[in-house]
Formats: C-alpha cells, sequence, structure tokens
C-alpha cells in the first residue's frame, strides 16, 4: 500500500514503478482504516498486554508475542479482512476523513 506518504511518493519510486509498469491506486493519506495489519496489531497488543508482567527479556518478549498471535482465532482475522469492502466504502462516504473503525 501506498499513501500519501513522501517515502512513496518521491520521484525516484514513481519512476521505478512506471518504468517496472506498476499501477498505485491513488489511497489517502493517514489512512489507517484501510490498513488491515494496524488492526492485526491491536488485537495482538491488547491480548499481549495483560500477560506483560515476569517479562524480562527480549526473547521473553518475543515468546509471549508468538504464543499471543498463535492464539488469535483465525475467524478474527478472516472477519477483519472480510470487513475490508465495507471499510473501503465508509472511507469514501466520508470523503477520506476519520471513521469509527
Amino acid at each position: 500500500m501506498h499513501d500519501n506518504a513522501r517515502p512513496h511518493t518521491a520521484r525516484v519510486v514513481r519512476q521505478t514503478l512506471a518504468a517496472a509498469n506498476i499501477n498505485v491506486l491513488p489511497w489517502p493519506a493517514q489512512s489507517p482504516d484501510l490498513n488491515p495489519i494496524e488492526h492485526a496489531w491491536d488485537m495482538l497488543q491488547r491480548r499481549a498486554l495483560p500477560n506483560m508482567e515476569g517479562i524480562q527479556s527480549q526473547e521473553d518478549l518475543f515468546l509471549l508475542l508468538q504464543r499471543t498471535w498463535a492464539a488469535i482465532p483465525q475467524r478474527d482475522l478472516d472477519e477483519l479482512i472480510l470487513s475490508m469492502p465495507n471499510r473501503c466504502s465508509c472511507v469514501v462516504s466520508v470523503r477520506g476523513r476519520n471513521t469509527d473503525y
């Protein structure tokens, strides 16, 4: 996904994409409503935070996050992806402004 962040709109990036015949769709700047990974990270964070006590090392944290991610039901992730058409429609209807997502 390319939003309007400078690294995505730099001339060299645009030229490279054009040379590779890659079309980039217009994308609202600052559009976390349209980025499913932001919501997946939120799922992970909300589930991991209550279990942070006792984390003493980077490895402990890594293992906690692995266990927590594995415990997120696939159904929850599927529902997130399946919600994308509604999210897109909502963003269009509010002309790119914030939504309730």
